[in-house]
């Protein structure tokens, strides 16, 4: 029996554009090479980036859930589904009372985040050039791991 996967739960679309989807794709690839499986969980993707991620090799499964309890239904079932080591989040509409649930179900959660939103997960990402460890105080769980500024940014290889 391989490595447990890991669901990465992120959007794309015309309204939102595709930067969440393209450093997750980083982070994806970068698990790949480690021998961790990534499935994603998206809402309707536009076509060139369904194609993108089905070209990288990652299946992708479509939800049509809204933010709330369903959502967070939507991605314990799915996690469950795969029997997911852990979550990866990357969406603004995502709150933390939908991570909490996520976590309350078993499963350790990452959040990807650039604009210190409260969030209730286990390590929390923000790379941006000066993002700061400290404005994360008060939003996160105390036990939470901080990954804060650029030396933690998802390049592409090119």
């Amino acid at each position: 029996m391989g490595p447990q996967p890991v669901l990465i739960r992120a959007d794309a679309s015309v309204a939102i554009g595709t930067g969440h989807v393209m450093r997750d794709l980083v982070l994806a690839k970068a698990l790949r090479r480690e021998g961790v499986p990534v499935t994603w969980l998206c809402r309707p993707l536009p076509e060139a980036v369904r194609a993108l991620l089905r070209e990288a090799g990652f299946p992708i499964i479509q939800i049509e859930s809204t933010p709330g309890p369903a959502e967070a239904a939507a991605v314990i079932n799915a996690a469950a589904a795969l029997d997911a080591q852990a979550v990866i989040v990357d969406h603004y509409r995502l709150d933390a009372a939908v991570e909490a649930r996520i976590r309350g179900a078993g499963f350790p959660l990452m959040a990807v985040d650039d604009m210190y939103a409260p969030h209730d997960c286990d390590l929390v990402l923000n790379q941006n050039l000066y993002a700061s460890r400290d404005a994360y105080r008060g939003r996160v769980p105390l036990d939470c791991r901080i990954l804060a500024g650029w030396r933690y940014a998802l390049l592409r290889e090119e």
